[in-house]
């Protein structure tokens, strides 16, 4: 069969059906080659990619639980403060020791010159509370400004 397939090619023929198959072997092996360096080139890419991200996230992580610790330290500061001045509070009158006095009389629960316990307490508390809002927000601050 071959013989015939030769004989009707002739010698041109015959050097270009050589050459188509030299040529389709070089390229699907060549093919084959390039995809592999292609693919592993691109593996290379990634895997320097995915290491730069980890690195990144590594060093956010470290900036958020720093910010976090620090935050955890002024919330516990602010809280004992705020002990404190309730301790301190507990020895001033209270509003029923002071609201006995008749109409009309002043009060000095309420005329602003003392406060009552009461008063006082929830003043502490409205004051530490706004306090751990501020801590909170200069820690998402430091946060955002330590990742840029």
């Amino acid at each position: 069969m071959l013989s015939k397939l030769t004989a009707f090619l002739g010698k041109w023929g015959q050097a270009l059906l050589k050459w188509l198959v030299i040529f389709g072997l070089g390229y699907f092996a060549g093919r084959s080659d390039g995809w592999k360096l292609c693919d592993a080139g691109w593996q290379e890419k990634q895997r320097v990619a995915e290491q730069a991200a980890r690195d990144k996230e590594i060093m956010w992580q470290g900036v958020v639980n720093g910010t976090v610790k620090n935050y955890e330290v002024k919330v516990a500061g602010i809280r004992s403060r705020l002990g404190i001045a309730l301790d301190s509070l507990r020895d001033w009158p209270g509003r029923t020791d002071r609201m006995s006095a008749p109409a009309g009389t002043a009060r000095a629960c309420a005329t602003g010159a003392e406060l009552c316990r009461e008063d006082g307490a929830f003043l502490a508390r409205e004051a530490a509370r706004a306090d751990e809002i501020r801590a909170g927000l200069v820690s998402g601050y430091e946060v955002i400004d330590k990742v840029r």
